[in-house]
């Protein structure tokens, strides 16, 4: 099986580090990098081309608005899901070429499952926009 290579990008290490330490221990996922702000991220995604591309908003340097409308641009088959504390930038997301749009207290397994699917085909709903 070929593993989904995910960019996790989040300016707080803490998020950052823990997430890619719960998708590497996923059977079928790849850490491929990680990012501390946009700028880093459009520059990896660049060079390392993941099938997905987990990413905050508010980033230093570069947003993550900003930084999705990039990626898409260099790379537009990389799958991005934004992973956010932020409950009103959903249109902003999709505009700028988002997949999915989660937040942060989602379950994990709902993580997983956007993630996967994200690698297994197009789109399907947004979710994890509560209220």
């Amino acid at each position: 099986m070929v593993p989904i290579t995910v960019l996790v990008a989040d300016d707080d290490p803490i998020i950052r580090e823990s997430l890619a330490a719960i998708l590497e221990g996923q059977v079928d996922m790849e850490v491929v990098g990680e990012a501390a702000d946009g700028q880093q991220a459009v520059e990896m995604v660049e060079r390392l081309r993941p099938v997905v591309v987990l990413t905050d908003i508010g980033m230093p340097r570069l947003d993550g608005i900003e930084a999705t409308r990039q990626i898409k641009q260099l790379i537009p088959e990389t799958a991005v899901i934004f992973l956010t504390v932020y409950s009103n930038h959903l249109m902003d997301a999709l505009t700028a070429g988002a997949s999915r749009y989660l937040l942060k207290d989602c379950p994990i397994d709902e993580l997983l499952s956007a993630i996967r699917g994200c690698a297994n085909g197009p789109p399907r709903a947004v979710r994890g926009v509560r209220g």
